[in-house]
């Protein structure tokens, strides 16, 4: 529904009926390109990495995720 929204913007069309009226294949294409577009400007950015603890003993891990795992 956004993607109606945004090319009936794109497009200065004030009635999005006619937008949503196109074939289906018309629509996909400007949705692959809109989801193109926004990777390509996720790629300038660098990831956000997070900092955790590890314990180093085996035991302490394998209770950690039991612990997680049964909730």
């Amino acid at each position: 529904m956004r993607l109606i929204f945004e090319l009936a913007d794109r497009w200065g069309e004030p009635d999005p009926r006619k937008i949503a009226a196109l074939p289906a294949n018309v629509l996909r294409h400007w949705q692959a390109f809109f989801m193109l577009n926004a990777q390509e400007n996720d790629l300038g950015t660098e990831p956000v990495s997070v900092n955790c603890e590890v314990s180093d003993d085996i035991t302490v891990q394998c209770n950690d995720v039991m612990r997680v795992l049964n909730g």
